[in-house]
């Protein structure tokens, strides 16, 4: 995946929600750019993080609520038509395995799995049970979407999730993760105010790029060290 920008032909009104926050509108304005790697979005409460992400994993045809192509469940629909104005544009080749990990819906999501014959995810605790699906569904390169990953594990099972994060870079695909800015010490996160700007820098031995608009911040990793990512 190599781009996420308008459809040309999309119907929308501008001053409808979720339109007017400013991360959605610039992404409908100039589009936004996977570098290959990891790509973060990060920012305040309510600044369209997760908005964005749930979009993407719908236009790509993966279950807004979680799980692959083949999820097909709904507990109760909550996400926006954003998804049904953007267009992804693939590098060459055909459709990858991808996988949408959305926090918030996670216990739908197990309980699809437990009525398709994959079971035991709802006896683990919450942090087990991401890491199970980490372990079983994130073991192939493709395109990897993920909503708040963080919000269930403790710091070495954050670091366990950059380590398959990782590894799936490692085959040269691309994946976008939105966490909040608790995720982890060695995750880029900057607080963002209203107006554009862009930076670059290195915390931790971590090198980063990021650019911030409207309450949201796109961090992409240029190069990474040995410690946390490889």
């Amino acid at each position: 995946m190599r781009r996420v920008e308008r459809s040309p032909d999309a119907v929308y009104d501008p001053a409808d929600w979720p339109y007017t926050l400013p991360p959605v509108a610039q992404l409908l304005r100039d589009g936004l750019d996977l570098a290959p790697g990891v790509t973060f979005l990060v920012g305040e409460n309510g600044s369209g993080k997760s908005t964005l992400v749930e979009a993407v994993a719908a236009a790509y045809g993966l279950n807004p609520e979680g799980g692959s192509r083949n999820a097909r469940f709904s507990t109760r629909a909550t996400e926006s038509g954003l998804g049904s104005v953007l267009r992804l544009v693939r590098g060459a080749g055909g459709r990858q395995w991808a996988f949408f990990l959305r926090a918030e819906t996670m216990h739908g999501l197990y309980t699809y799995l437990e009525s398709v014959g994959i079971g035991g995810l709802h006896e683990r605790s919450h942090g087990e049970g991401f890491l199970e699906v980490l372990r079983t569904r994130f073991d192939t390169p493709g395109f990897y979407v993920l909503d708040e990953p963080e919000s269930a594990l403790s710091f070495s099972s954050c670091l366990a999730l950059m380590g398959v994060l990782d590894d799936l870079t490692r085959a040269a695909r691309r994946c976008c993760a939105p966490p909040t800015p608790r995720c982890s010490p060695r995750c880029p996160a900057r607080r963002s105010s209203s107006s554009t700007t862009t930076g670059s820098g290195r915390s931790s031995g971590v090198s980063w790029r990021w650019s911030t608009t409207g309450g949201a911040t796109s961090a992409t990793r240029a190069r990474t060290c040995g410690t946390c990512w490889g």
